[in-house]
């Protein structure tokens, strides 16, 4: 099989928008198929804390050899709701590590100080409180989960993440459904075409919203007339 010009696969478990998760299996055969090929992956982890029901998100590093092709990205946004401070990290292959820091060297002079104090202090403070706060991400998933199906909208729960990817119902497309959804009850879906054409036929909603807002949803949700 030939690849081109492909150098580097970049994967994405816990995944953003669909909350599909993988296993360590999944990985050691990405890690073997990319050293075949001598193709960097790039694995992009910031969900890794965010999951439920038991399931604990692997690490690609944790594969033996895995750094001999592999980087790992995380960030702050998604565990500790930093979102927006630009406050991330990369490990794994030293070389790919270093050309990546000679190039954002070159794109600006580093995080504003009162960020790096407040990740700081994330990262090393108390961290009980996260499985506290997967709980209420849980418990929304869970209700939603339920109401939807209620409107004949079955979504298998997510193990990760922060948002639920649901079908559209027949005879819709992705955004004329977002579309019934704001205008009928007044609630904002995103749809899943705008994560490109894979993604037709999904809508995704956000677990990230106050539980009033969440009650609000499943209240207004049995008043959605959807066409037959």
């Amino acid at each position: 099989m030939s690849l081109g010009n492909v150098r580097v696969l970049w994967l994405n478990y816990p995944n953003n928008p669909t909350g599909a998760v993988a296993d360590l299996e999944f990985f050691e055969r990405a890690v073997a198929w990319a050293k075949r090929h001598d193709i960097v992956i790039a694995h992009d982890n910031p969900y890794s804390e965010i999951t439920y029901d038991g399931y604990v998100a692997p690490s690609i590093l944790q594969v033996p050899g895995a750094k001999d092709i592999a980087v790992e990205f995380n960030s702050l946004s998604k565990t500790y709701s930093m979102a927006g401070h630009r406050v991330g990290v990369v490990v794994g292959n030293a070389s790919v590590v270093d050309a990546l820091g000679r190039i954002k060297t070159n794109i600006d002079s580093g995080i504003y100080g009162a960020v790096q104090d407040v990740a700081h202090a994330a990262l090393t403070g108390d961290q009980s409180w996260i499985a506290a706060r997967n709980d209420i991400y849980r418990k929304r998933r869970d209700k939603l989960c339920a109401a939807l199906a209620e409107v004949d909208i079955n979504v298998t729960p997510p193990k990760a993440g922060l948002y639920l990817w649901a079908p559209v119902p027949n005879g819709y497309t992705s955004a004329q459904f977002a579309e019934a959804m704001l205008q009928q009850i007044g609630v904002a879906v995103t749809s899943g075409a705008s994560y490109g054409s894979q993604g037709e036929g999904y809508f995704r909603i956000s677990l990230t919203v106050p539980d009033a807002e969440v009650e609000e949803t499943i209240a207004r949700l049995p008043r959605l007339q959807l066409e037959q």
